[in-house]
């Protein structure tokens, strides 16, 4: 993943909530086509439920990014997870665990990386 896709998945994350009325949204898209139309918006919370194994898509959430939402992303097999605004201590600590890719304060002009950060190209 570039900066540049990652730029794009925090400003459809934070114009998908704007539209929706929602205080927070989410949605994933295939790290194969990644500038592909999100395939599911709803709530960040429960964005994964009933939809395993989602293995080689891209989460992102238009919030902060839970210890829930890292968890429900290593189960659904997802490796790269990218929130608008922070994870917790304790979703870092699982993103590393996990082998997940962390990405937090997503924003047009940069992004923090909290754990495997060789999945994204500087």
């Amino acid at each position: 993943m570039d900066p540049q896709t990652i730029s794009v998945l925090s400003n459809i994350a934070g114009i998908r909530t704007i539209q929706t009325g929602t205080t927070s949204s989410a949605f994933f898209c295939s790290a194969r086509r990644p500038r592909h139309l999100p395939a599911l918006l709803e709530g960040r919370r429960n964005v994964l439920d009933g939809r395993l194994p989602l293995t080689g898509h891209t989460l992102a959430v238009s919030g902060r990014a839970p210890y829930e939402i890292v968890q429900k992303a290593w189960l659904a097999g997802i490796e790269i997870v990218c929130a608008v605004s922070a994870p917790s201590s304790l979703a870092i600590d699982l993103a590393e665990e996990a082998g997940i890719t962390l990405i937090g304060f997503a924003r047009a002009n940069g992004f923090n990386i909290y754990s495997k950060p060789a999945r994204v190209r500087m």
